[in-house]
Parts: C-alpha cells; structure tokens; sequence
C-alpha cells in the first residue's frame, strides 16, 4: 500500500489541529460579553453590573452560549451558569472549530513557506 507525500504523517498532523482548534474553541467559552453581570436588570437603561436576559453570551468568533431564558434558577436570571449549556448553539461551536483550525493550518504554512525560503537561499549561499 502506498501512500501520497502529501499525508505522510499527515494524519496526525490533521488530527493534532483538530485537538487544538477544539481546545481553543472549549477555552473561548471564557470569552464572555459583557463581562461584569451580576444581576438582572430590571428596565431600560441598566446600571453597571446589571444585564438584561439574554444579553451574556460566550464565545469568540460565534458566540456559541447565550444566556437563556429557560430554564435558569432565579439567582442565576441574567447572567451564564451551567443551566445554559444545554442551549449552546451547536453550528457556532462547529463553525468556531473550522475558524481556529483554519488559522493554525494557515499559521503552518507561513511557517513551511519561510523554512523553505530560509533553507534554499542557505543552500544557494553555500554553493557559492
């Protein structure tokens, strides 16, 4: 069985972006807008500290958890618990995914491109 150049060792190199972009994805959950919830706000506009329902949301670049109406004990109305994994919007975290993996395969062949650009003007220089 033969293999193409192209995924020599390739597969692990996909499956090692593949833990990473996840891992980024699960870590931008702390990602969290606005930041300083504590309370519901009652009206219009809101002090400091206060969010009105739905206005706490998680994630970066798709906002992938949002406070969620359903569901929340009253202490926790206004601001993101555990309540509101259920909820999470299951595209945005695939769609964060595929943007984080993009960026590290992208990252990588920037890297690739001036290893080889570096190594060929060195060997040029050497056969001088």
């Amino acid at each position: 069985m033969t293999t193409t150049p192209m995924f020599r060792g390739g597969w692990l190199l996909l499956s090692m972006i593949l833990i990473l972009s996840i891992g980024l994805t699960v870590a931008s959950l702390w990602y969290v807008r606005p930041a300083l919830c504590f309370k519901l706000c009652p009206g219009e506009p809101c002090a400091p500290g206060t969010c009105q329902f739905g206005e706490q949301r998680a994630g970066f670049p798709f906002v992938v958890l949002r406070d969620s109406e359903i569901g929340s004990p009253t202490p926790g109305w206004g601001k993101l618990g555990a309540e509101d994994y259920p909820y999470a919007n299951g595209a945005a975290f695939l769609v964060n995914i595929v943007f984080y993996a993009s960026v590290l395969l992208g990252g990588l062949k920037i890297y690739r491109f001036i290893r080889t650009r570096y190594t060929r003007t060195r060997v040029l220089q050497q056969q001088r």
